[in-house]
C-alpha cells in the first residue's frame, strides 16, 4: 500500500513561493504533501532496471503493465521496489539539505502519524524509481 509524507509545519524557505508557514483553516491544519511512496514492481538492483517492459515511466500505468519475468540484461529474479514521486522538487532538495547539516527534528510526518527526521525519511523512501508529480505544485 503507498504512504502520503507530509511537512508537520512548511520550512521558511517555502515563503518566496507565496506559500506561508503557519497555513490554518477554521480548525483544521493543512499539511504540505511531500509526495508518495508506492510499490513499483520487479527491479534488477544488478542492472539498474526495472522488469517492466515499457520503462519506469509506465510502472504505475496499468494500460503498459506487461512484465519481463526476469532481467532482459543478466536474465536474473527482479526484486520488489518501491517508487516515490514527489510533488515539487524543491522538498527533495531541501530535506537532503537539512540532512546534510544534522537535522535531528522530526519535521516530516506520514499519513499514519510516524514523524520523521530529514535524514530518516530520506532512508524510508530512497529508491531508484522517483518522479516529480504533473498536476500538483505542493
Amino acid at each position: 500500500m503507498g504512504t502520503n509524507f507530509y511537512w508537520k509545519r512548511l520550512p521558511r524557505e517555502f515563503e518566496k513561493y507565496g506559500l506561508h508557514v503557519e497555513q490554518c483553516v477554521g480548525d483544521c491544519k493543512i499539511l504540505w504533501h511531500i509526495g508518495k511512496r508506492s510499490a513499483a514492481g520487479l527491479y534488477c538492483h544488478e542492472c539498474g532496471t526495472t522488469l517492466n517492459k515499457h520503462g519506469t515511466d509506465h510502472v504505475h500505468n496499468c494500460k503498459y503493465s506487461e512484465w519481463y519475468e526476469v532481467c532482459p540484461i543478466c536474465g536474473k529474479e527482479g526484486t520488489p521496489i518501491c517508487s516515490f514521486r514527489w510533488t515539487f522538487l524543491k522538498h527533495k532538495w531541501l530535506i537532503e539539505h537539512l540532512a546534510m547539516a544534522d537535522c535531528r527534528r522530526k519535521m516530516i510526518v506520514d499519513e499514519n502519524d510516524k514523524e520523521y527526521t530529514p535524514q530518516e525519511f530520506l532512508y524510508a523512501v530512497h529508491t531508484p524509481v522517483e518522479y516529480q508529480l504533473c498536476s500538483e505544485f505542493c
